[in-house]
């Protein structure tokens, strides 16, 4: 797909995240290892997904 032919060519650093691996040329991805909580850049607050999921 176009878009994401872009997107992927418009980023400079393909190693942001050590766990993920990208081959632009292949347009193939692999996940190398799972992250640790600290490694993940989203703010995520995992007490409301299990409020969430409790209901």
């Amino acid at each position: 797909m176009e878009v994401i032919r872009d997107q992927v060519n418009s980023k400079s650093d393909s190693r942001k995240y050590p766990w993920l691996e990208f081959n632009g040329e292949r347009m193939e991805g692999r996940f190398l290892e799972y992250p640790t909580r600290e490694q993940v850049p989203e703010n995520i607050n995992e007490q409301l997904i299990v409020e969430l999921y409790s209901k």
